[in-house]
């Protein structure tokens, strides 16, 4: 198994993993691969040990299958892994990338060729001529080039809310267009993200630039970080609340006067809920050792951090009546926020179906003292507990494909 990668400004390269223990074959493939896309990362593994590490703990971009493989490099003789390769395929974190199978087999007389087509992976049949794995390579090694793949996406409704990773541990980059995108390449230790704001606050462009992004990037987990109200008698300022539960509360009917809410929600993943108040739990000084570190804060006692519901709308709050109405409709709501039932409903709906969890910080309680004093610091403690959630999530997740 062997490697090679050429990084121009900076940037990620494109990942191949490319199954195939035929050399010359491996080579005139990888060659192809960079003479299109000349910043390739490419890896050959030409057995099937050397193929299942880097399938199950690497991310790739485009995985090309070879449905005969010696069980090691020591050996010589063939051995027909289709199957068991396709499982770990399906079960990695590289589930979602573009994938092809290249055979000598005819379609005919394979066993494995429909269990890859039933995969959605294509699959080119040669036998005497090349070319035919040329011209399908050529199409698939374009298409990764103009859609690029990311572990994590955030979201931020609002300029300062993305500002606010640069007080964190995050490599955030400039802002650049991206699919119509705006977005800033980021990277945790050994995850690549991009942080993306929608032209306006508010749920429809938070529900249109979720949705594009999900589709464009197949993200892994997606998380929602910024500012929010907070219902007094369940948080104070600066607390930091996670959304398990989010719902619209402008949803229902007016009839003669009267509003009659039809509150659909939108619930966060249980496994994902539980992982975070794991990782809560066992750092209970996270406030206070991390998140409020040369911040200024509400003189008397540390923020807390809440688990609960929030209220979406696609106005901001600062009535009474208001409140009242969204009490009346979950008793234990924490949050009022204007995105985050928008940015979870998309998530749920879209064919990737990435984790996802959203974070807002209190910095003020709906009322008529409604000001912007506290919202540099709050964005910055969201910031900074969505960074280090993100670290662990993945984590996670690698560990649990492992």
């Amino acid at each position: 198994m062997g490697k090679r990668d050429c990084k121009i400004f900076g940037d990620e390269s494109m990942k191949y993993l490319i199954m195939q223990d035929d050399r010359s074959l491996a080579i005139d493939i990888d060659t192809l691969i960079h003479s299109i896309d000349v910043d390739a990362s490419t890896t050959i593994a030409n057995s099937f040990m050397s193929a299942c590490s880097p399938l199950q703990n690497e991310r790739f971009d485009l995985i090309i299958f070879d449905l005969y493989l010696p069980m090691n490099g020591n050996e010589t003789d063939e051995k027909p892994f289709g199957s068991e390769l396709l499982e770990l395929y399906k079960k990695s974190i590289n589930a979602n990338s573009m994938a092809v199978l290249i055979t000598k087999d005819a379609f005919s007389d394979s066993d494995f060729i429909p269990l890859y087509n039933e995969a959605g992976i294509p699959v080119v049949s040669y036998s005497n001529s090349r070319d035919q794995i040329t011209n399908t390579l050529k199409v698939m090694i374009n298409k990764v080039i103009l859609s690029p793949r990311y572990d994590f996406l955030i979201v931020c409704a609002l300029p300062e809310e993305l500002e606010a990773f640069h007080h964190t541990d995050i490599e955030i980059h400039e802002m650049r267009v991206l699919k119509g995108l705006n977005t800033r390449k980021v990277v945790i230790g050994e995850y690549k993200g991009l942080c993306i704001e929608p032209l306006r606050p508010g749920p429809v462009d938070t529900a249109i630039v979720t949705s594009k992004a999900i589709d464009y990037f197949c993200p892994r987990l997606v998380a929602m970080s910024g500012i929010c109200a907070g219902i007094e008698d369940e948080c104070k300022l600066l607390d930091i609340l996670i959304t398990n539960l989010a719902w619209n509360y402008q949803s229902g009917k007016t009839k003669n006067g009267d509003f009659y809410q039809e509150p659909y929600q939108s619930l966060m993943n249980a496994n994902i809920q539980s992982e975070i108040q794991s990782y809560l739990t066992n750092n209970s000084d996270l406030v206070s050792r991390d998140l409020i570190q040369n911040l200024s804060i509400p003189s008397g006692s540390l923020p807390n951090i809440k688990i609960g519901a929030t209220a979406t709308g696609s106005g901001v709050v600062s009535d009474e009546d208001v409140k009242k109405h969204i009490k009346q409709s979950f008793r234990k709501a924490v949050g009022i926020d204007m995105e985050i039932e928008a940015f979870y409903r998309s998530t749920l709906l879209s064919s990737i179906r990435p984790d996802f969890f959203a974070i807002k910080t209190v910095v003020d309680l709906a009322n008529v003292a409604k000001n912007d004093v506290w919202h540099t610091s709050g964005s910055i403690m969201s910031a900074r507990l969505t960074s280090k959630l993100i670290t662990h999530l993945l984590n996670k997740l690698h560990t649990k494909i492992q």
